[in-house]
């Protein structure tokens, strides 16, 4: 069973409702951002929930544009620094969102499947019980929505019962914010009207997304021997420079408790690395590749075409690394896909390593999200389990 191909369709269902539902909308936000960035006021982000967010939207990340700063984890006080006339896109709902918003400020929120939403049932998240925490609807002046289940995973195993599998809030998230910055960065560039940025931006994305189809014979033999390594007492490892695709594999809602950080010092023949590479030939990333090649681990690199890729074990293609977007006053095109489809690519990678891990009798442990009832016992009770078999 192709469990990989399951990923990829639910992701392509994710984007397509963004397009058709929230695309007008986030249109209107970025008008309203745009002309109050133009009329002195502040203009933020805290787009950050999903994990990989923060980095994959950090200052120097190719194809990023500059015009949504964005906030880190550590933000909620920078909410008194807001007033009339300013603007921030968020998915933060604490009560000093809405506080800014009775001030004047526009808030713009985005849905997650961690956080009170009308798409939540009641009764199911943690968070609806936290009297310092309030739904996306009482902050938000408009609300975008994610369209992701609130329990966050889109494959579901029978051998899981208790949460599904590869959670889907990144490619949400990471779509939103760079749809955010194509528009803005082209009505403050006084583009002509009649274009959309944000609709070319995910017209390209879910194109590529699409290709990620061509990868899965790939991600079959690879899911293959990863499981064959990890059952025979093989680490799971994931690097990447700029840290986006380990947050997101690492440590997180619907995942595995088997990846981690790669820590040079630790991994050993035997072992599996999966390397997330932004730009082609990145001489950390080969780095890293060829050390796995040396040591006798297993290498997936996740990428665009060039020497990290050709290097590797396995290779999964992104089709691109640089920005889709055309704007006027930019040298080159804004706003990269790379990052959201390496995210697919990882969980279509991990999905595939599950059904392969099943085949052989053993199942995975997989973190259920601290936002569901029950979370962190479960999590408390598998850790117990990864720790004596190691996935």
């Amino acid at each position: 069973m192709d469990r990989a191909l399951e990923y990829l369709e639910e992701a392509l269902k994710i984007l397509e409702a963004i397009r058709k539902e929230e695309l007008p909308k986030l249109v209107d936000v970025a008008r309203e951002a745009t002309e109050r960035s133009r009329a002195g006021g502040k203009l933020v982000s805290h787009i950050i929930w999903g994990h990989m967010l923060v980095d994959e939207t950090r200052p120097d990340r190719p194809g990023q544009p500059g015009v949504l700063p964005q906030w880190g984890w550590d933000a909620r006080d920078r909410y008194s620094e807001l007033c009339e006339g300013d603007a921030a896109l968020t998915n933060e709902v604490h009560r000093e969102v809405k506080e800014a918003r009775e001030r004047g400020t526009y808030i713009a929120g985005f849905s997650v499947p961690y956080l009170p939403n009308k798409f939540a049932p009641p009764g199911t998240l943690v968070t609806q019980e936290d009297p310092e925490i309030l739904s996306v609807e009482e902050v938000s002046d408009v609300v975008l929505y994610c369209h992701v289940p609130y329990e966050n995973g889109l494959v579901r195993f029978p051998e899981v019962p208790y949460v599904p599998v590869c959670p889907g809030s990144a490619v949400a998230q990471v779509s939103f914010y760079w749809m955010a910055s194509a528009e803005v960065a082209y009505r403050l560039s006084d583009g002509e009207l009649g274009r959309s940025p944000a609709g070319e931006y995910i017209s390209v994305a879910m194109e590529r997304v699409r290709r990620a189809e061509e990868n899965l014979q790939v991600i079959r033999e690879a899911a293959s021997e990863m499981a064959e390594r990890v059952v025979r007492g093989g680490r799971f490892w994931v690097y990447q420079k700029g840290r986006a695709l380990v947050g997101e594999a690492c440590g997180r809602a619907s995942g595995l408790m088997a990846p981690k950080p790669l820590d040079r010092k630790a991994w050993k023949a035997g072992d599996v690395v999966v390397v997330g590479a932004e730009l082609p030939d990145e001489p950390e990333d080969l780095d890293v590749v060829r050390e796995a090649r040396d040591l006798g681990a297993y290498s997936v690199a996740i990428g665009p075409e060039g020497e990290t890729l050709s290097s590797a074990d396995a290779a999964l293609r992104d089709f691109g690394w640089e920005g889709v977007v055309e704007v006027p006053g930019y040298p080159r095109p804004v706003c990269p896909t790379s990052g959201l489809i390496n995210a697919v690519l990882l969980w279509m990678l991990t999905a595939q390593f599950v059904e392969e891990m099943i085949k052989r009798g053993e199942v995975p442990a997989v973190y259920m999200g601290i936002h569901l009832k029950g979370g962190r016992e479960h999590n408390e009770k598998m850790k117990e389990l990864f720790e004596r078999r190691g996935y």
